[in-house]
């Protein structure tokens, strides 16, 4: 990825795995990982705990109004 400081999200983000592998394999990245089940998001949370990932819950298409045109990567 040729962006410094790219912003990413992770729809439907389970337990968070792709999201916090993309955040090691790009330092410099802000990862946003997106989730609507609660209890998906507990493991999200618990495994997101001291990493760089930014957990949210919501649906895919509404959990990040402020990041409308920002974003450089969707993965789900």
């Amino acid at each position: 990825m040729d962006v410094v400081e790219p912003v990413v999200v992770d729809l439907c983000t389970g337990s968070g795995a792709i999201a916090l592998a993309m955040a090691q394999e790009v330092p410099r990245s802000r990862v946003h990982a997106v989730e609507l089940s609660e209890d998906a998001l507990k493991w999200t949370r618990k495994n997101a705990e001291g990493s760089r990932v930014t957990v949210h819950r919501g649906d895919a298409l509404s959990a990040l109004p402020e990041l409308d045109g920002q974003v450089d990567l969707v993965i789900s």
